[in-house]
């Protein structure tokens, strides 16, 4: 009995030291002044700037119809989970339904995500309800503190391999890190991108982050720490140095998405009440900049150039993705306290509000 306890504790220490090493790593980091004069305004005006096409809308009456049908959730008013415009839920009869196509979904995790992947992995439930459907979705883990170059070839060999050719057309929904990881695959290796039709950010890392600038060396030294199941990475940069405001800005500038491919944002910020424990540090020192923040992002970093913008999720940079509400009691208590989010349901209208944009391109 004794030994039984001790390995549990063993475990729930582990976790929780990884999750609190990942927590420091956007806690510690300097946050510098940001004039975001500087920088293209379509990346931070949604849905005023020509550059963005503006769903809120639509995508709102999709979520809200999804809401309300939802066992869980359904007692909920919608402006909790998401941000409205006016009237933007409008009278709804219909509650939307996946199509069955052929398509294939693959989300790609952020930063870290293979480290703490026994506690939690993006829309892990939202993902089984939607494959009971039928509907294809999976996670695509890529290294947890690779640079986005190596993942980005990682993912181009990954959708080059016999795992991934059944499928007609690819939707990458690239989650936190995830997303810059893909970008910049869809850039670097536009022949292993052939069957992707549509990219999707959720809280997705497309300007940078002001987290990820000026890591103090503790935090280096932390992130380079040997860790079950978490490797080190790759060869071609720093994990974190890759997701920071000089890079991400740097290769925007130098780099062009692919014209054929639909791109998708879908941003979030809450306020501080609504943020985590473990997201609070972070939070705080972004609201020097804008209090619209998720905890790890500014919402306006999260919006893809050109892209449709779906709509703003009203919650933090977990609660969006990660359901650490079934993690342990240390995660769920004292680092992610605020987790509880319809993530099937904002999964569910993802997928639907892509289909129709899609369908209506091929018209």
């Amino acid at each position: 009995m004794g030994s039984a306890i001790s390995s549990s504790m063993r475990k729930i220490l582990q976790t929780g030291s990884e999750i609190v090493i990942l927590v420091l790593a956007s806690a510690c980091a300097g946050v510098p002044s940001v004039d975001s004069a500087e920088n293209p305004e379509s990346l931070y005006t949604p849905g005023e700037a020509t550059s963005v096409v503006d769903r809120r809308a639509d995508f709102a009456s999709i979520f809200c119809a999804l809401l309300r049908a939802d066992e869980e959730f359904a007692g909920h008013p919608c402006a909790e989970y998401l941000h409205l415009q006016d009237g933007a839920a409008g009278e709804i009869t219909d509650t939307p339904e996946v199509q069955a196509e052929r398509l294939r979904y693959l989300i790609i995790p952020g930063y870290g995500a293979e480290c703490y992947s026994h506690v939690a992995t993006p829309f892990e439930a939202a993902r089984e309800a939607l494959r009971a459907e039928g509907v294809d979705v999976d996670l695509m883990m890529v290294p947890g503190r690779a640079s986005t170059a190596d993942n980005a070839e990682f993912i181009a060999q990954a959708l080059q391999s016999d795992d991934h050719d059944g499928a007609d057309r690819i939707v990458l929904i690239g989650y936190s890190k995830g997303l810059a990881d893909t970008l910049e695959a869809i850039a670097e290796y536009p022949e292993a991108m052939s069957g992707v039709v549509a990219v999707v950010g959720v809280s997705g890392v497309v300007n940078g982050t002001p987290i990820a600038t000026n890591v103090p060396m503790t935090m280096r030294v932390l992130d380079r720490l040997r860790l079950n199941g978490c490797e080190l990475g790759g060869t071609q940069g720093d994990g974190l140095q890759s997701i920071s405001y000089e890079h991400r800005q740097s290769w925007l500038a130098t780099h062009r998405l692919d014209p054929r491919i639909l791109y998708f944002s879908l941003p979030a910020y809450a306020p501080v009440a609504e943020i985590s424990f473990g997201l609070r540090a972070p939070y705080r020192r972004l609201a020097r900049i804008d209090p619209r923040n998720d905890g790890l992002m500014l919402y306006r970093d999260a919006i893809i150039p050109a892209s449709y913008l779906l709509g703003i999720a009203r919650g933090d940079h977990w609660a969006v993705a990660m359901p650490f509400t079934d993690a342990n009691l240390l995660v769920r208590s004292m680092v992610a306290n605020r987790n509880a989010f319809p993530r099937t349901v904002l999964l569910r209208s993802i997928i639907i509000a892509v289909q129709r944009e899609l369908d209506a391109h091929l018209q």
